[in-house]
């Protein structure tokens, strides 16, 4: 049972973050395809995506530590995810590696944003809401350079 309780607290912990908006992704209505190259993030990410009101599609999502593909997620072993992204319409397709520190998207066409973007995206979008924070340690370096 406590395993379960942290899982919980863990997508509460998520969920409350200000950047995180929960009433946005829920409107959407998302379907998502997930591939967890059945690791442990084959539990976790559905689980904080059907909390945010996305409807999961699970591929490989066993936490078996078994890889059903090579689990690096690069274009060349995502046809799976692509083929199912398709097939089944859903908006989107995310895979992540065995440690789940990597995360590459599939759009609803079949194509991929690659993993080493998608932590580009994010800083990016962090950064966005942050503007004034930026401009503040921008004004820092330069007192500091004259």
């Amino acid at each position: 049972m406590w395993k379960k309780d942290y899982l919980q607290k863990h997508i509460n912990a998520i969920l409350a973050l200000p950047s995180v908006d929960v009433e946005s992704v829920k409107s959407s209505k998302f379907k998502v395809v997930v591939d967890a190259v059945n690791s442990s993030g084959g539990i976790y990410i559905p689980a904080l995506l059907e909390a945010m009101g996305v409807e999961v599609v699970k591929l490989y999502c066993d936490p078996t530590g078994e890889f059903p593909h090579n689990p690096e997620p690069l274009p060349e072993h995502l046809h799976d995810l692509c083929s199912l992204v398709v097939s089944s319409n859903a908006d989107l397709g995310f895979v992540v590696d065995p440690d789940v520190d990597r995360l590459a998207i599939v759009s609803e066409d079949g194509s991929i944003f690659g993993e080493e973007y998608t932590l580009v995206a994010v800083a990016d979008y962090i950064l966005h809401l942050k503007k004034e924070m930026l401009y503040l340690i921008y004004l820092q370096l330069e007192l500091y350079m004259m």
